[in-house]
């Protein structure tokens, strides 16, 4: 890490909110992993009423919440983007934002998630946090911590599969395990099946290699929690690898 990006980070405080955490490692994407993964959230039924989920969600939106009080007690920055505004063009201009103007801009949940999901859904709930005219639900506040704590932290990692999943492994290292569960099933479970689903996964590769986000077949967005062997699973591998094996994965 070059002295610019550190002056950078140190400036919104994520040292120590994220003392001893590790950083910079590089993913590569195993299909038959994810495919796996795909399958298992598939399989999950949307449960917010289950004595399991609402334990998991509770220690999840509770942890997410301190993390996003520390971000903005540092002098982070957000920004509500409305109807009809443009986000980031590349992750590269997400990250330059917060780095240089410790600022964040993000999509509220009433313009993505909740048209599929059910009001009952936990990251849908008030999470007494304001946007400056109105409560942001848990799944605002997490977007944006997710956005830092996960994707800036982990190695300025972009929204590719193997950003995601960098993404997730270094943001998972600041939640309890009772809350790794929610997370996983929010990040690494969503991620997966967007790209390994069945149905929609090998178009979802292609439009991603094509730069189509917009294009994208996003998952059922679900309150549950998957089987054991998944959330304890060793799931894809760490060597880097070049763009042209990348490409050759998402083409699997």
């Amino acid at each position: 890490m070059n002295l610019r990006v550190k002056l950078a980070r140190a400036r919104i405080a994520l040292q120590p909110v994220n003392k001893g955490i590790q950083t910079f490692h590089k993913v590569k994407i195993d299909p038959t992993q994810g495919a796996e993964i795909a399958d298992a959230y598939d399989a999950a039924e949307h449960s917010p009423n289950d004595p399991g989920v609402i334990e998991a969600y509770k220690a999840f939106n509770d942890e997410t919440v301190q993390q996003y009080d520390e971000m903005i007690d540092s002098g982070l920055k957000i920004t509500k983007l409305k109807e009809g505004e443009q986000g980031y063009a590349t992750s590269q201009e997400m990250h330059d934002d917060i780095l240089k103007n410790n600022h964040l801009s993000y999509f509220p949940s009433s313009q993505g998630f909740g048209q599929d999901a059910g009001g009952d859904h936990p990251m849908l709930q008030s999470s007494d946090r304001f946007d400056g005219e109105n409560s942001m639900p848990y799944n605002d506040v997490f977007r944006i911590v997710h956005d830092v704590n996960g994707h800036n932290l982990g190695d300025l990692s972009d929204f590719s599969p193997e950003g995601e999943h960098q993404a997730f492994l270094t943001h998972k290292q600041q939640y309890s395990p009772l809350a790794q569960k929610a997370l996983f099933t929010e990040t690494a479970g969503q991620a997966n099946w967007g790209v390994f689903n069945k149905v929609s996964g090998e178009s979802n590769r292609r439009k991603i290699i094509d730069g189509k986000h917009n294009e994208l077949v996003f998952a059922e967005q679900k309150a549950t929690i998957l089987p054991d062997n998944i959330l304890n699973g060793e799931h894809h591998s760490w060597p880097t690898h070049t763009d042209k094996e990348t490409e050759a994965l998402l083409n699997m």
